[in-house]
Order: structure tokens, then C-alpha cells, then sequence
């Protein structure tokens, strides 16, 4: 995004601890609750979530990057600043939609789940 070596080290300075941390917390996920997946399937399931997070942001970036530098008649700089600003909050709505249930899911685990597994184990 920016042409400056400074810029470009910062930017990497930044993103390698935060996407190292946001994959920890992911993989923490799966290994904290133990009681929500049966182990047997935990590496099925790691194994095909990663396939997911790896279709998605393969291909939708492109796509959006694409949305953002549409070059039409009128295309100025405030229009790729009001593109750039939609597809950044549509980007924080999606992680805000998936994030929030799975926080709320792991943290009040429903009744019925509960009962559902010591079933299982008698």
C-alpha cells in the first residue's frame, strides 16, 4: 500500500505478532473446549476450518481489492475513500457476526449440550 521501505517494515513489524496471535487464539479455541468437540474429531475439524479460512481469504480479497479500485468515469479519490471505508466495515461486520456467537457459545455453553454429551458417556 505505501511505496516506503519504513512504511513496509513497520507494516510487517505489526502484522507478523498480530497474525501469530490471532492464529494462537484460534488454535486455543479448539484445545480450551474439550467438553464442546470430541476429541476424535478435533483434527477433522482444525483440518477443514483452516481449509475454509484459507478458501475465504484467498478469494475474497481480490474481489474487494477489485471493488475498491473500480475505474469508472467519475472516479475520483474521495470514491475510492468511501469504497475503501464500505469494504472495511463490511469486513469488521463479518469478524463481529462469527466472533460474537462463537464467544458467547464458548462461554455460556447451552443446557441441552450439556446433557447431551454425559448422555453420550453412560
Amino acid at each position: 500500500l505505501f511505496p516506503f521501505k519504513s512504511s513496509q517494515i513497520l507494516a510487517a513489524l505489526l502484522f507478523g505478532p498480530a497474525r501469530t496471535f490471532q492464529w494462537a487464539t484460534y488454535f486455543h479455541y479448539f484445545y480450551s473446549s474439550k467438553n464442546s468437540y470430541p476429541s476424535a474429531v478435533v483434527g477433522r475439524l482444525l483440518g477443514y476450518s483452516n481449509l475454509v479460512i484459507a478458501l475465504l481469504s484467498d478469494t475474497i480479497v481480490p474481489v474487494l481489492v477489485a471493488f475498491v479500485q473500480i475505474d469508472d468515469d467519475s472516479n475520483t479519490p474521495s470514491k475510492k475513500r468511501h469504497r475503501f471505508f464500505c469494504v472495511n466495515t463490511f469486513l469488521a461486520a463479518l469478524v463481529a457476526s462469527t466472533s460474537i456467537p462463537l464467544l458467547l457459545q464458548h462461554r455460556f455453553p447451552h443446557q441441552q449440550h450439556r446433557n447431551s454429551s454425559t448422555h453420550r458417556r453412560q
